[in-house]
């Protein structure tokens, strides 16, 4: 879809898209987006992880929505926190 492309809305305005941003190959907008799209919003489905490019910015766009798996956050946030606390043990040790 062009980001630049808008919908007509509720009382005949244009809105823009809202940009979906999803990090599973199947994954869909949910409930989400049917939210969205009962609004007049069309969606800009995006998947990074896929090679889909994102926006430099969301001037076109209404807003963004990020969908992630909760276990892949946790393990993220984990692995960062960890790596970090072994940067600092390393850093106290050879101070």
């Amino acid at each position: 879809m062009d980001s630049g492309d808008m919908t007509e809305g509720r009382g005949g305005t244009a809105l823009k898209p809202v940009l979906v941003v999803l990090h599973q190959e199947h994954s869909t907008p949910g409930h989400v987006g049917r939210l969205l799209a009962e609004r007049g919003h069309a969606l800009d489905v995006r998947r990074p992880r896929y090679g889909d490019p994102l926006p430099e910015t969301l001037v076109h766009h209404a807003g963004a929505v990020i969908l992630s798996s909760t276990l892949i956050t946790a393990r993220t946030c984990t692995d960062e926190y960890e790596e970090a606390a072994a940067h600092d043990r390393s850093e106290s040790l050879h101070g």
